[in-house]
Order: C-alpha cells, then sequence, then structure tokens
C-alpha cells in the first residue's frame, strides 16, 4: 500500500519540485533535438507529476528519424612537430576536424551504433511523417536529405569506414522516479499492461530517515517490440565528403513503404500510451483511496432491529436453556417414567446449556 503524503522522503519532495518548475518554466530546454518537451506526451507528463510520490525525469513521445552516423576511422595522423601544410592539409580543417593530441592529431570517433565523431540527424519527427506530395517522384528522398543519384566516382558503400544513414522509428520512452517500491510496482504494472514490455527499474535512489533506509526506484517505461531500423543511404568518410548529401542505397518505393510501416507503429504506439496513462491513473485512485482512508475513526455497522452481539446472544441462550432445563426436571418429578422424547429433549437443552 502508498505511504501517506506526509510519509514522503523530504529529498524527493524537494527535488520534485524542481523538477517541476523547471518543465513549466518557459525557459526549459533539454538535450534533444528539438530541445524541448513533446506535445504529444505533455499530457500524460503533467497527469503524472500531479500525483503523489511520482515524478518524470525524461521522455519522448515516439520519433521518426534519419541519422547520418559520426566517422569510424582516423583519416590523418599528424605528429605535433610537423605543420599541417607539410601534409597538404589546410590549417582550417585541422582546426576543425583534427585537434592536437598528445603525440597526435586526430578526430573523435563514433561509437558502433554510430554516435558520435560528428554523426548528426538529418531529419527528425515526433509525430507521424507526412504524406509524400504526388507531383514530387522523389518527395521522401528529399525530405530526409538523400542525394537520388548515384556517384560513380565515390567509394563503394562495403569499404570500411563508409557513415551510413539509418531510418528509424523509436516509440515512446519515459522515466519515472518513484518515492517507494509501491509506488514503483504500481508503475510498472501500469506500464506492463499497457504493452510496454521492457519497462523496469533502472535505478535506485536511497535517502535515510532515523534509522532505515527508504528506498526511491527510477522506472524506465518502454517498449523496444516497435522500434523499427533500416539503412537507406551511405556517405564516404573522406574529407572531401564531408559536406555532400548522402547518396540513397535504396529506391524512393522503399523508402514509402519504410514511411507507412512507421506511421502504423505511431499509431500503436499512441494506443499504449493511452492506455498506460488510463491504468495508472485508474490504480493510483484505487491505491490513494485506501490511504485516505488509513487513521479514520472505523465507520459504525448498520445494524438491523432485533440485533444481538456475540456476549448478548450467549447469555440470553443460558438463560433459555436453564429455564427449560428447570422445567424438564419439574416435569420429571411429576412423572416418575418420562418418555424417550422428553428425556431426548432434556439431554438437548442441556448441550445447548453447555455450548
Amino acid at each position: 500500500m502508498l505511504e501517506h503524503p506526509s510519509s514522503l522522503p523530504i529529498s524527493f519532495q524537494q527535488r520534485k519540485r524542481k523538477i517541476v518548475n523547471q518543465i513549466s518554466s518557459n525557459e526549459y530546454t533539454d538535450r534533444s533535438p528539438q530541445g524541448f518537451i513533446d506535445s504529444d506526451i505533455r499530457h500524460l507528463i503533467n497527469d503524472i507529476n500531479l500525483q503523489e510520490g511520482l515524478v518524470t525525469t525524461s521522455s519522448c513521445a515516439g520519433r521518426v528519424s534519419i541519422f547520418l552516423e559520426g566517422r569510424k576511422s582516423l583519416q590523418t595522423t599528424i605528429p605535433r612537430d610537423q605543420s599541417a601544410s607539410q601534409h597538404g592539409i589546410k590549417d582550417e580543417q585541422k582546426n576543425t576536424m583534427m585537434p592536437e593530441m598528445d603525440n597526435e592529431a586526430s578526430v573523435r570517433l563514433a561509437s558502433a551504433g554510430g554516435k558520435g565523431g560528428d554523426g548528426r540527424w538529418l531529419w527528425v519527427s515526433h509525430s507521424p511523417v507526412p504524406e509524400p506530395d504526388p507531383d514530387d517522384e522523389m518527395y521522401y528522398s528529399k525530405l530526409f536529405g538523400l542525394s537520388s543519384t548515384r556517384n560513380t566516382g565515390r567509394t563503394d558503400s562495403r569499404k570500411a569506414g563508409t557513415r551510413y544513414v539509418h531510418f528509424k522509428f523509436e516509440p515512446m520512452i519515459l522515466h519515472v522516479w518513484t518515492a517507494s517500491l509501491a509506488h514503483a510496482q504500481m508503475v510498472l504494472t501500469a506500464a506492463l499492461h499497457a504493452g510496454f514490455r521492457e519497462s523496469g527499474g533502472v535505478n535506485i535512489h536511497i535517502a535515510r530517515r532515523d534509522d532505515q533506509s527508504l528506498v526511491m526506484p527510477m522506472v524506465g517505461i518502454r517498449c523496444q517490440g516497435l522500434a523499427l531500423e533500416t539503412i537507406i543511404g551511405s556517405l564516404p568518410d573522406t574529407n572531401e565528403a564531408v559536406h555532400d548529401a548522402p547518396e540513397a542505397l535504396v529506391t524512393e518505393e522503399y523508402l514509402t513503404m519504410m514511411v507507412g510501416i512507421a506511421n502504423e507503429r505511431f499509431a500503436e504506439n499512441t494506443a499504449r500510451t493511452e492506455k498506460f496513462r488510463a491504468k495508472l491513473l485508474d490504480l493510483y485512485q484505487v491505491n490513494t483511496h485506501r490511504v485516505s482512508q488509513l487513521g479514520a475513526a472505523p465507520r459504525p455497522q448498520a445494524r438491523s432491529v432485533g440485533f444481538e452481539d456475540t456476549k448478548t446472544r450467549r447469555g440470553r441462550k443460558r438463560a433459555e436453556g436453564l429455564a427449560r432445563k428447570q422445567t424438564l426436571q419439574q416435569q420429571h418429578e411429576e412423572s416418575p417414567s418420562p418418555s424417550r422424547e422428553e428425556q431426548e429433549e432434556l439431554d438437548f437443552s442441556i448441550l445447548e446449556f453447555l455450548s
């Protein structure tokens, strides 16, 4: 059962107030490509943050993105004691692309997933992709920043170091900081009910109160089953190609098909998000109603006319049994040979009295 709001950890309440004040400010920005909270998930965030013991820390309503990987290999290595001009490289290239390190100048490389190394988003949308212009045969290629013609002078796209363009659909992801294990369990129950099957605890915060440790879990709500990713373009990892548009590796028909699949998953993602919201609010209403009853005086039970409690009924039965026993004994004294029925009635009265 949830704790009473007055029993929530003070550190949680203070941090929640700070977070809510930040995201409510008109000057709020975050580290997402767009720099602010998605409008399609704002109502969910507001509903969660209105509940005692819950606060959101990061979110994404879901998105379709076109991402160009960063550089994966070193292009030129320059010893510190030699000038860039000796290697035929302009100074401005050295400053922007190959900063000096301890013994050599190099570029920052991308990770295995393509992040870093000057990787960048070519296009991002947190709502379904628009329908194509019927008069533009290369609508999606242009929208996603791809060159629709192959340049035969470029390096083969299969060569090591080639930077690929990813078409991605990523479903809703949400992180909710909770004030207790009971709050976390409620959030997780709602997430699994709505189909966000990869949800779970991602971090545990510990607070101290007197001699007790208060556990405040962070719950991640996510569903990789709806995620979608494919390669649609490439760019040679050369200094000459750094400002060029990536080449399309697929046809416009293929891009149209992928957009259709992504929009279908967007619709399912929206339905699951709303299902999560409804279930969470329902669970919260039930549990907070129980908490509100804690400490309240017990309600008097309605009693029907002639109601007897256990003590009164036992006393009445005993008095009736004694009176009946006395009557039967008097009848026995007047009749030396009681009938079988009278003897059984006497025995029954004695048993009833003893019970």
